[in-house]
């Protein structure tokens, strides 16, 4: 409650950690989520990750679902460079991403 107190104070608006892409969940495939698309633009766009990419890690914490790569990113602050590790074919790709603000008007979730 502090923190969204704080954030109408500071900025008029409760800010939300964005990276700009949209996933889907593997169902009975193991964790990970599958990027299906990346927003021209966007943090995740700048540090390389692209459509087709498995988001298996993100701060260092396993990606299983969407609800814990929502969870990861409530508790980030924006500005911060989070380390993400993403499949791509038979390999395993380290990229880091600045956590960004979510854009206001029909702005996608993650």
């Amino acid at each position: 409650m502090r923190y969204v107190l704080q954030e109408i104070l500071r900025y008029g608006y409760v800010r939300r950690p964005w990276v700009g892409i949209q996933v889907a969940n593997r169902v009975n495939q193991g964790g990970g989520l599958l990027v299906v698309h990346v927003y021209p633009g966007s943090p995740a766009a700048r540090a390389g990750i692209r459509p087709g990419d498995l988001v298996l890690r993100l701060a260092g914490r396993p990606v299983k679902d969407l609800r814990t790569m929502v969870a990861v990113l409530e508790h980030t602050a924006i500005g911060t460079i989070v380390p993400v590790v993403v499949g791509r074919g038979s390999e395993e790709v380290s990229v880091r991403v600045r956590v960004s603000v979510r854009p206001q008007a029909n702005a996608p979730a993650l």
